[in-house]
């Protein structure tokens, strides 16, 4: 199939899978004489690992690392167990960051009373904590 087909059946764009097989992430494909990709079974599967990787937020170097680890060995297994607990651990610290934020933006929106009016003269405390 033509990297269009690929990327209709995949939902992933074109552009997309040309970066992912000249970053080493999907196998390259053989071309026609007329030089143009050809991609197999093999590619669609190797894109649909990628892709539900990445939906899982995993850095394009975890899923390296992933992919490399082709066997079922023990210490294939535990590399890979390693990759996904430190992405969890990266998650949470994301999660705390964020729920930080949140209290931050909260806070900064209760604290304005929300009456705006021209002609009381006065100003928003929301612009100007954010100011500060």
């Amino acid at each position: 199939m033509k990297i269009g087909e690929l990327a209709k059946i995949t939902g992933c764009q074109v552009g997309t899978i040309r970066f992912y097989e000249t970053s080493g992430l999907l196998p390259a494909a053989p071309r026609t004489q007329g030089n143009y990709r050809v991609y197999g079974e093999e590619h669609k599967k190797a894109l649909q690992f990628i892709l539900h990787c990445r939906a899982l937020d995993l850095s394009i170097d975890e899923v390296k690392e992933l992919i490399n680890l082709k066997s079922a060995q023990a210490s294939d297994a535990r590399k890979a167990h390693s990759i996904i607990e430190n992405h969890i651990l990266e998650i949470n610290k994301k999660i705390t960051q964020l729920e930080s934020l949140k209290s931050e933006l909260e806070f900064l929106a209760h604290k304005c009373g929300h009456d705006h009016r021209e002609e009381k003269g006065e100003t928003c405390c929301l612009i100007e904590a954010l100011h500060q």
